[in-house]
């Protein structure tokens, strides 16, 4: 991989990080290979969890102006942000103001992940200490 840099407050060292990518290829089964080109993940995605089989995948499309769509957008927020950078995987989304809270006005919310290429060409995005693995499938048709 790259130079250390921590993605989340999980990620604390590289040995942990190495670990971390030995339990993820094992629940895959697969070895996995760090994505450095975003234009791997343009197209459309069925994004599932592993780790909760039972829950229904979801349509994302990735586009090249670094936009997403999915499932949960809204007519009245902007598109989610994505891009890809040294094996990372970086999305914000868009958090509507909430003054109930002290949030006065809307902001923009990044979460930054791990990205790899599994075996069978799907990418695993997951955190720092694998609590959270999504797994994109290729959209066929």
């Amino acid at each position: 991989m790259h130079d250390f840099t921590p993605i989340d407050h999980k990620d604390s060292d590289p040995e942990y990080r190495a670990a971390v990518l030995d339990g993820i290829e094992t629940v895959l089964d697969s070895k996995l290979t760090y994505v450095d080109s975003p234009d791997a993940l343009l197209g459309d995605w069925n994004r599932s969890c592993p780790h909760l089989p039972d829950r229904e995948p979801q349509r994302f499309s990735y586009l090249a102006d670094g936009t997403f769509r999915s499932p949960y957008d809204s007519d009245d927020s902007p598109p989610g942000k994505w891009r890809i950078d040294n094996g990372t995987y970086t999305e914000s989304t868009w958090c509507k103001p909430m003054p109930e809270y002290g949030m006065d006005e809307g902001t923009w919310n990044p979460e930054t992940y791990h990205c790899a290429f599994a075996e069978d060409e799907s990418i695993a995005i997951w955190n720092g200490d694998g609590s959270l693995l999504l797994l994109l499938t290729k959209c066929i048709g």
